[in-house]
């Protein structure tokens, strides 16, 4: 149990950093690109972001076997599916259709690579630190 309630305050951690890559999308690369072209740019940005943290922090908190990675990481996406919705929705009043739009990779739209990146990280984790 103290595996996964660090791997929950890792995964509280993030939020700072995705609000932080969120001014940056904003602040810098919208200025230059178009809003697509910042959305796929920042997506990638925060996945290198998530993955730096992610191996520094999991150096400290290792994950010892494969069931544990795997049920960290189906933690780690539906909580960050639910918080985006959830906050997305009913703090920030985005409409939930805007935020499923996020999803739509035929749309060039690549978000979807958030979560599934972040039910991955822990396996790698795992791995890498084995």
């Amino acid at each position: 149990m103290k595996l996964f309630t660090t791997y929950l305050l890792i995964w509280l951690g993030m939020i700072p950093l995705a609000v932080f890559n969120g001014i940056i999308r904003e602040k810098i690369i919208g200025r230059f690109s178009g809003e697509l072209k910042s959305h796929q740019l920042s997506t990638i940005l925060l996945i290198i972001i998530f993955a730096v943290y992610t191996l520094a922090l999991g150096y400290f908190a290792p994950v010892l076997s494969l069931l544990p990675a795997v049920s960290i990481g189906l933690m780690w996406a539906v909580l960050t599916i639910t918080f985006e919705f959830l906050f997305g929705h009913f703090v920030a009043k985005i409409p939930f259709s805007k935020l499923l739009n996020d999803y739509n990779l035929f749309k060039g739209r690549i978000w979807i690579l958030i979560p599934i990146w972040l039910f991955i990280l822990p396996i790698i984790l795992y791995y890498f630190y084995r």
